[in-house]
């Protein structure tokens, strides 16, 4: 059950992430040479390998199990969820997607507030009263949208931009300062990348506008000058607690490539730096980011070893570890 105590959740969740994957862990399972190089790394560093799709589910376990403690341990729970919701938001998404599609036996995360059993039977069954009311809503809505034609991208915005909505309503009467500034900072960067990618398939500000999550102090006009003029992006990043976190948002040409992995990257520097904070909740999020960071870290290199991708080409798409 969550505990009362800040510090002792801290120095709780200090003690069971000792054994997190760091940067030169990582560094060192790129630089393997070979598939079976990689899975005896990974044994030795405690994950049970003898195959590729063993070290996979020992690493996505990991996540599950960090998730289901830091929901055990949390003193503030109505901040923690704020960190668990996105998992609600993609196991709605692909509930939605795989009915619209006739698809069976869709593999759902664990990690969310909502279980997947829960979900299952309100997306079968169209009837989402037992929802949390954030979600009732998005699903009815994105069921009254698709009963004439299905629209993948529009039901992931509507999910997007009710959990993201949820989320700013939780922490506006939460005192987490630390959990504001993450989730503000993200959700300009999530409606920047929305603008840079509208922009490289020609999408109009009006269409854009749509995908938008509410959160962020980037407002919808600034967003929309950024879409017309790429060069606005430095003007309205300005005083942004991310300005200089994500600095190829400013350069000619910019990359999505580039900028998806810098704000990857910010994101987890801005929880770094609240690690040792015994008076906040956001070293229990650094613990299932650190799982997080290293689960992703494990997939991308196995699949790249199994595709045969060479180690520069591996190494400049691997994220930073949380823990250095």
């Amino acid at each position: 059950m969550p505990q009362n105590s800040i510090a002792y959740a801290a120095a709780r969740v200090s003690a069971i992430g000792s054994g997190v994957m760091g940067q030169s862990a990582m560094e060192r399972l790129a630089a393997a040479g070979s598939m079976e190089e990689t899975l005896k790394l990974l044994s030795d560093m405690g994950f049970p390998a003898e195959t590729r799709q063993m070290a996979e589910e020992a690493a996505e376990e990991s996540v599950k199990k960090a998730c289901a403690q830091v929901r055990a341990l949390s003193p503030l729970p109505a901040v923690t969820d704020c960190f668990l919701y996105r998992y609600d938001g993609l196991n709605l998404k692909t509930l939605l997607k795989a009915r619209s599609l006739g698809l069976q036996g869709t593999a759902l995360s664990p990690c969310g507030t909502v279980s997947p059993d829960a979900l299952r039977h309100a997306v079968a069954e169209a009837n989402y009263k037992a929802l949390p009311p954030f979600l009732r809503q998005a699903a009815e809505e994105a069921d009254k949208m698709n009963a004439a034609s299905f629209d993948p991208l529009m039901t992931d915005a509507l999910i997007d931009r009710a959990v993201y909505g949820h989320i700013h309503d939780v922490l506006d009467r939460q005192r987490c300062p630390e959990a504001r500034e993450y989730f503000s900072s993200e959700a300009d960067l999530v409606n920047l990348l929305i603008v840079l990618r509208s922009r490289s398939i020609g999408w109009s500000a009006e269409r854009a506008q749509r995908l938008y999550v509410p959160g962020g102090q980037v407002t919808v006009k600034e967003l929309n000058a950024c879409l017309s003029d790429p060069a606005y992006i430095r003007k309205a990043a300005r005083g942004r607690s991310w300005e200089r976190g994500v600095k190829s948002l400013y350069q000619d040409p910019i990359s999505l490539f580039r900028v998806e992995k810098e704000v990857d990257d910010y994101k987890t520097r801005l929880l770094r730096s609240h690690r040792h904070d015994v008076g906040s909740v956001l070293p229990l999020i650094g613990y299932l980011v650190a799982r997080e960071r290293e689960s992703m870290a494990i997939r991308l290199i196995l699949t790249a070893r199994s595709a045969g991708v060479g180690q520069e080409a591996l190494t400049e798409r691997l994220r930073e570890a949380y823990v250095r």
